[in-house]
Parts: C-alpha cells; sequence; structure tokens
C-alpha cells in the first residue's frame, strides 16, 4: 500500500509535517507504516505522543534522525517492518514476539497468566471462564487441598448407601469426583470457553441432571444392588454428592481468589505497583523485555550501535551524535523552531495529580531519581549515562531521602534518553509499573528541601491524545494526528485500500467529521454499573479530546481508524491476523492524509493544506476582531494600570500602550458578538481565547 522503497533519503526537498498519535498500548502497531506512508512525502519536523503513541513518536523521531544525519531512510525502511516482526512467533516459544516484550515479575508470573487468559476471548462468559480455570490451574495446591477434603465427605455419603469398604469407598468418590467434572468440561465447560453467545442455565441444569443419574447407576454398581433396591439412602447421598460438589468447586475458587488478590497486591507493592517492569525477567526469553529492547531498537533505527549510550532528546535537537556526547552544562533548552527533529510525549505525576509534557517546562522544577531504583527499570547502557549526565547538586539542594538513600538529579532535557521519556509516558496501570521520582515539597514546614517521593504513570491518564502539542493560531504546516476508536456498528471492516474500507476515515470536505459515535450503554444488564464506572473513567482523561476532534481547524487532519474489541488495548497476545490488519490500516491512513493534503492546487475543493489554512485564517480573524472591540479592553483605564505596573520600565509602559492601542484599532467596541463584521464567516462550532498553563 505503501512502498517504503520509494522514501526519499535527502529530507530538504519534503514538505513539513508534524505528528500526534494517540495511547493504547498494543494499539502502536498502527503507526509504523502510517509513519512511513508519510515519510515518503513530509519531514517530520515535531512529533509527539502518549503511551503506545509515544513509542511509536521516538521510532519516528530516531528514523528522522537518521535521515536528516546520515542521509539514510533506512531508519523508517525499518519501522515499516515492525508489526510483522512483533506478529511473528520467535522459534522455541508460544506466542508472538509483542506478546514476550511484557515479561512480568516473579512474584507475579501466575497473576499475568490469569490476565493473558482473559484476552482474545469471543464472550464476556469466555473471559470469566479462561481466567477461573487459569486460576485454579496456577494454584493447584489450594486446589489439591480442597479436593482431598471433598473426598473426605464424599467418601461419607458413600459409605451411608450400605456396608462398602473404605478402600472401595475411597475408589468411588474419586471416581465419581472426576466424572462430575469431566462431565461438566464436557457440556459446559469446553462451550463457555469458545462461544460467542454462551448458553448458561440449560447447560448448568443438563449437567446437574447427568451427574446426579450418573452418579446413582455408580453408587448402586458399587453396592451390588438392584437400581431401585435401597434407592432412598443412594438417592439422598447422590444429591448431597451434587451439593457438595459445587460447594467444593466455589470454595477452591474463594480460596485461590483470596491467595491471588493477597500475593498481587504483596507481588504490585514490591515491583512499582505493575505486573511488568520493562526489564527482561524470563529465563531464556526469545526477546528482550520491553525497554531494553526499546533502547537498542531506538539506537537502530536512529542508524547507532544498539551498545553505544542511549539517542537523546539533544541528539535529535541538533542532528549531530557528537555534540552530545559530553552532558549539558545548564539547564537552557534549544528553542523549539530551531530543533531539526522535536519529540515530546506525555506523563503523569499521579501523586501530584498532574500532567506533564516532556522536555519538562522550566516551571518544572527539580526532580531526583534513586539509581537502585531505576536499575530494576532501565537496561545498563541508559543507567551509565544517566549517572554520568545527572547534574550536580546546588549548595541548597538535598541528595537523599529522609531515611538517607543517596538521590541523584535528573538530567537536563537534552540529555535525557529518548527510551526514558517514552517509559514515562508508558506505565499503564498495573500492567507496566509507574516510575518513581523524587521532588522536594516546600510547603512542609520541617525539612521543606528533603525530596519526597513522587509516582509517575502512563500520560494516558491525563492526555491520551495531545492535540494541544505543537498547535499555533496561524500554522506553517499541517500538525496530523491519529485517533484511535471503537468500531462503529455500522460499517464492516473491508481488508481493502480505499476510503471505504469502513476502518480508516478522514474528513473530505468541511461538512463532515463533526459527528462523534459513542457505544449505546447495556442498562438492561445488572452489571450495568461497571460499564457505567468505566465510562465515567474514560470521560476523566479523553473529554478534551472528543471536544476538540469536531473543532474547525482539528477535525480536518484527525485520521480516525477503527478497532474491533479483540485489537489493541490491552491484548497483548492478538493474534498475528489481527496485527497484520493493524498495520495494514495504518498505511491506508498515511494515505488518505497525503492524499487530501499534497495535491498543491491551492483549490480549497481539493487542496486539504489550503483548506486548512483558510480555515485557521477565519478562525483567527474572528477571534481577534472578538478581542479587540471588546467593551473591556475599551476602557481608558487600562493605561493608567500600565503605568502603575512597577514591573515595567519606561520602554516597557510605551510597548504595553502601543499593544494595548493596535488591539483595539481592530474597531469600535460591542456588547453582542453577533454584531463582529467576521462573526457570520467564522467556521462553526465557534471557537474561544484562553489562557491556560503550559503543561
Amino acid at each position: 500500500m505503501n512502498d517504503a522503497s520509494n522514501i526519499p533519503r535527502d529530507s530538504s526537498s519534503l514538505r513539513d509535517c508534524d505528528l500526534v498519535m494517540k495511547g493504547g498500548i498494543t494499539s502502536g502497531v498502527i503507526y509504523p507504516k502510517l509513519i512511513a506512508g508519510l515519510a515518503t512525502r513530509y519531514r517530520f519536523r515535531s512529533i509527539g505522543g502518549t503511551s503506545a503513541g509515544a513509542i511509536a513518536a521516538a521510532g519516528c523521531a530516531a528514523a528522522e534522525f537518521r535521515r536528516q544525519v546520515k542521509q539514510d531512510a533506512g531508519g523508517f525502511t525499518e519501522l515499516e517492518k515492525l508489526p510483522e516482526f512483533v506478529g511473528t512467533t520467535a522459534s522455541g516459544s508460544e506466542g508472538s514476539r509483542l506478546r514476550h516484550l511484557f515479561q512480568p515479575a516473579k512474584s507475579v508470573s501466575r497473576h499475568f497468566d490469569v490476565l493473558l487468559a482473559s484476552l482474545n476471548q469471543p464472550s464476556k462468559v469466555a473471559i470469566v471462564v479462561n481466567a477461573l480455570g487459569t486460576l485454579l490451574l496456577r494454584y493447584w495446591a489450594i486446589v489439591a487441598a480442597v479436593g482431598l477434603a471433598l473426598l473426605l465427605v464424599v467418601v461419607a455419603l458413600v459409605r451411608s448407601t450400605g456396608p462398602i469398604a473404605w478402600i472401595h469407598a475411597w475408589w468411588m468418590a474419586a471416581a465419581g469426583s472426576i466424572a462430575w467434572l469431566a462431565l461438566g468440561w464436557w457440556l459446559a465447560w469446553r462451550h463457555w470457553r469458545t462461544s460467542r453467545n454462551p448458553s448458561l442455565v440449560p447447560r448448568i441444569i443438563a449437567w446437574w441432571v447427568v451427574g446426579m443419574a450418573v452418579t446413582y447407576w455408580l453408587l448402586s454398581v458399587m453396592t451390588g444392588s438392584r437400581f431401585m433396591d435401597n434407592g432412598g439412602s443412594r438417592l439422598l447421598a447422590t444429591f448431597g454428592w451434587s451439593l457438595v460438589l459445587p460447594l467444593a468447586v466455589v470454595c477452591a475458587l474463594a480460596l485461590c481468589a483470596w491467595r491471588f488478590v493477597v500475593s498481587l497486591l504483596n507481588g504490585l507493592h514490591g515491583n512499582f505497583w505493575g505486573l511488568c517492569s520493562g526489564r527482561t525477567s524470563e529465563a531464556r526469553p526469545p526477546i528482550a523485555g520491553l525497554t531494553e529492547w526499546l533502547t537498542g531498537y531506538f539506537n537502530e533505527l536512529a542508524g547507532l550501535n544498539p551498545g553505544e549510550r542511549p539517542l537523546t532528546l539533544g541528539d535529535c535537537w541538533t542532528g549531530d551524535r557528537a555534540a552530545g556526547d559530553e552532558p549539558a552544562t545548564g539547564p537552557e533548552d534549544m528553542p523549539a523552531a530551531e530543533r531539526k527533529v522535536n519529540l515530546e510525549v506525555m506523563t503523569t505525576a499521579v501523586s501530584r495529580h498532574t500532567p506533564y509534557a516532556i522536555p519538562f517546562r522550566p516551571s518544572t522544577g527539580v526532580y531526583l531519581f534513586d539509581p537502585e531504583e531505576w536499575k530494576r527499570l532501565f537496561p545498563p547502557t541508559v543507567m551509565d549515562w544517566l549517572l554520568k549526565a545527572s547534574p550536580p547538586l546546588k549548595a541548597d539542594e538535598v541528595g537523599h531521602t529522609e531515611d538517607g538513600r543517596a538521590l541523584r538529579k535528573l538530567p537536563y532535557n537534552r540529555d535525557l534518553p529518548v527510551v526514558v521519556l517514552v517509559r514515562l509516558s508508558l506505565s499503564f496501570p498495573v500492567l507496566l509499573s509507574a516510575i518513581p521520582l523524587y521532588a522536594p515539597d516546600h510547603t512542609r514546614r520541617q525539612n521543606r528541601d528533603v525530596p519526597r517521593k513522587v509516582w509517575f504513570s502512563d500520560g494516558g491518564i491525563s492526555s491520551n491524545m495531545p492535540l494541544h502539542f505543537f498547535d499555533e493560531p496561524l500554522p506553517r504546516h499541517p500538525t496530523f494526528a491519529v485517533d484511535l476508536k471503537d468500531k462503529h456498528p455500522d460499517y464492516e471492516f473491508k481488508d481493502t485500500c480505499d476510503q471505504d474500507n469502513g476502518r480508516v476515515f478522514l474528513p473530505r470536505d468541511n461538512s463532515s467529521g463533526f459527528l462523534q459515535h459513542w457505544t449505546e450503554p447495556k442498562d438492561d444488564a445488572r452489571l450495568g454499573l461497571f460499564s457505567l464506572l468505566w465510562d465515567m473513567v474514560e470521560t476523566m482523561h479523553s473529554w478534551r479530546d472528543e471536544m476538540q476532534i469536531p473543532m474547525p481547524g482539528y477535525r480536518d487532519r484527525v485520521v480516525r481508524i477503527g478497532q474491533n474489541k479483540d485489537e489493541g488495548g490491552l491484548n497483548i497476545d492478538m493474534p498475528k491476523d489481527h496485527i497484520d490488519a493493524l498495520g495494514r490500516a495504518g498505511a491506508l491512513a498515511a494515505r488518505c492524509l497525503i492524499e487530501r493534503f499534497c495535491t498543491g492546487t491551492n483549490d480549497p475543493r481539493d487542496d486539504g493544506w489550503e483548506n486548512h489554512r483558510q480555515i485557521r485564517l477565519r478562525t483567527f480573524a474572528e477571534l481577534a476582531e472578538l478581542l479587540g472591540r471588546h467593551p473591556n479592553l475599551h476602557d481608558p483605564d487600562w493605561k493608567h494600570v500600565i503605568q502603575r505596573i512597577k514591573a515595567y520600565d519606561v520602554h516597557e509602559r510605551g510597548c504595553a500602550e502601543q499593544v494595548l492601542d493596535c488591539i483595539t484599532q481592530i474597531g469600535p467596541p460591542v456588547t453582542d458578538e453577533r454584531s463582529l463584521d467576521l462573526f457570520d464567516k467564522a467556521p462553526r462550532p465557534l471557537s474561544l481565547w484562553r489562557i491556560v498553563p503550559r503543561i
């Protein structure tokens, strides 16, 4: 669909673009072919993302660094092959390479197996059944103890039917219980595991009735009686057996679940609140753990030796690897407009309830890390560089925790390894360990300079698709964005290369893209409360994105890609055909953007870039008129306020008055915005000027 062999080695003649990618854990397999496709026509100036989108953004930055530094497009061709690579099965292992990137700590390996068993299942019943089955297998010792207690009760029931020898009673109790379980597996369990529309009550009744009949027959055979002789005692024993066995299963599940939860909390506590740290933990893994693999992979995409120091932000900014061999001597960053490749990602300081963009803004303050803790999260090459690049502490800064553990300052932005940015953005709660950093809390009365722990987790918690990255009132080049959506019920996905394949959507004109599909709540189900609560969580971190996407100047450059329920997201054990399908969707998304924005006709009816510029200018002009003609701004007292500002000198006061005069010259004040000259021509829905903090 995209011919990566046509990616230019020299990007100087290409158009510029920015790219922002949404998070989604394994949904990131969509992005490599999309990036490679755009690289045939565009040079990436700024790339941003969250979570899995941060991985793709870092890979794109590394490949663009290689193209600009070495005149080599090999990084993009390697990146395009990523979906095929992670979708294949490594020799001597089960599951795809994608699955083996997530390697659990030993203390939570059984819990990880239960999680895997619940993925890629055809129904909710199948999810529960497979998870519970794996739970029982992983805690077999508890199951064996419950089974032994069950046999003791069943033996007593068997002997109540007549003079049966103890050895015979034991054999019958074991054989009968196994028969009950085998019937359950044959009649119900295997059906529930694989059916898309499982039947529950009829199969449970059939299991119970057939089990009762078989047990009654076995008791008759073992006692040597005719079928109806002494039937009352056998029927009573059979009925008791039919109650004891389900109770034993429930008891085993309850005990296993209790042990599961207790050991899970202990294991998560010892592994920074995640099942996987990102490091390699398997004895003989077919592929390194996620963080270690990404460290070498980013270097490979950048055309560097995987064993060298990791690719840093400074390398991307300057386009000169040698310039970053020695750590920075100060916190000053290169202006974004001068960076050859600008990479930004989102993270969330959950302890402080605050989102951050990385590179950190000057107002962020000082953060420190514990080398002993970070050794469990990052490979040696990363740690060696972090320790080398860590700036010295100032005289008024404390370099240890309250309990005396030594801390090191986080390197300045330009010295931050790209993989550290990605890992700070990709800390999906529970699946991947959170990242501990430390900062002084100057609001404290005692020990106010002593650093205290701050947990950093997934950037998607605060902004899963940071559309605000790289945005300008009047842009010089487009900022493309990728939105990942659930499958629309009215459209079937087709494995074709056209925009009507039901999976990829990009507005073709200004009259489309207004509406957003949502999944109708299942209020008729008793468990609908959990769906409602999950929707609340989703709203917390995506409401801003959902409001921005339909806005003029946004919706025309946001390509939306649909996913089935068993694709992307937390499905870390996706089959190869699903990974391939998502990869092809990314390639088609790139083609849609190119066909819309690269015509060069300067006719807004078919030139997406010209249309985008006109939309942005119409929005900007209407907002500027609204600002300049606001009655409050025409109050003459503002000039007296300027004269009273002690922070201004004489020149600065004159400059402020000039700014005020220029804005108010837009026109006379109006009390109703509908009286503005440009109001009717502004794109809908209308926008507002806002003063917001920099993230």
